[in-house]
């Protein structure tokens, strides 16, 4: 959607411009701001939020801002986390060229990318696929290298007994889910396989936090780039891996190419191993955290209609033939 005359421009994305002058003084642009392009726009209670392609100065440039949720520091802590990817990657994300203090604005660079989720639609064939998702490994391989913690037990005795209090919770009718025997099922299966896999050595890196296709930027030759991360913290790298594969499973894995017992088909693992380094699947670890971001994911589906109807559909697919018997 580009906009010629910036009053025609819907209220989040004029709240947003309302901040330029402040971010332009900070970056050291002195042009008016051109080109106005909105590529996000949410205007309901609770999701207040814009962001913009624009051009000033002859430089291309991504302007956010966010009016709800007021959550300053979490705005700013995913700043951080990106320019601090950036600078361990050597440019492995955009750099943010200003901010506005506490006030959920930024301006960042526009690099010369393209969503990984648009270039996954537009594939041609499961090979292109694959090639595809290897290119997302391939940046995430990188970043955990970059920033490699030293290796840990696996104590999953937290997520247990959260998952734990969940399964109460549901059980009472205090937390409602969609298809909860199902969900109570696959959370019988994190807790079987999660107490298994402790004490198995891990890997740690720098989070992203919230890694899928869409999320990542793809440029010329092997430039890519990651976006929107959640603030910094160390993490098994299996999470952000379990994320990722998830993710790809659910929208570009056909349902006839879905493996019985695994919740990748093979030529996709080896895609993944080829660009990440590491098989993403791979022990009793791999299958716990993968079983756990299934389980956030079910959560998050607020309805049956719509969309939520078609990610639970998929959900319950895939973890149906990943965990044989399941249902059962």
């Amino acid at each position: 959607m580009m906009i010629a005359d910036t009053q025609d421009l819907p209220a989040q994305a004029r709240a947003a411009l309302a901040h330029w002058p402040e971010l332009a003084r900070r970056a050291g642009l002195r042009g008016a701001p051109a080109a106005v392009q909105v590529l996000i726009h949410r205007d309901q209670p609770g999701t207040r939020r814009a962001v913009l392609a624009l051009r000033a100065d002859g430089q291309a440039l991504i302007l956010k801002a966010a009016a709800e949720p007021w959550q300053p520091d979490h705005f700013d802590g995913c700043l951080d986390a990106m320019t601090a990817a950036g600078v361990a990657t050597g440019g492995g994300a955009p750099r943010v060229l200003a901010r506005v203090a506490g006030g959920q604005a930024a301006l960042l660079e526009r690099v010369a990318g393209r969503s990984l989720e648009q270039m996954m639609e537009a594939a041609e064939g499961p090979q292109d696929m694959r090639r595809l998702f290897r290119r997302g490994a391939e940046w995430l391989g990188r970043f955990q290298r970059a920033t490699a913690a030293a290796p840990v037990a696996f104590d999953p005795a937290g997520m247990i007994a959260r998952h734990e209090r969940l399964r109460a919770a549901v059980r009472a009718g205090e937390l409602p889910v969609e298809e909860p025997a199902r969900f109570l099922a696959l959370s019988d299966r994190f807790g079987a396989v999660a107490a298994r896999a402790a004490g198995h050595e891990v890997a740690q890196s720098a989070a992203h936090g919230d890694l899928h296709p869409g999320n990542i930027l793809i440029g010329e030759g092997r430039a890519a780039w990651a976006i929107d991360f959640n603030p910094s913290r160390v993490i098994w790298t299996g999470q952000d891996i379990a994320d990722y594969a998830l993710s790809f499973a659910l929208r570009f894995v056909a349902p006839n190419r879905q493996p019985e017992g695994g919740w990748l088909p093979e030529p996709e693992r080896r895609a993944f191993a080829r660009g990440h380094g590491a098989d993403p699947m791979a022990g009793p670890v791999a299958e716990a955290l993968i079983l756990a971001a299934a389980l956030r994911r079910w959560q998050r589906i607020a309805g049956r209609e719509g969309t939520g109807a078609e990610r639970l559909e998929a959900l319950m697919r895939v973890a149906g033939r990943a965990c044989p018997g399941l249902w059962t």
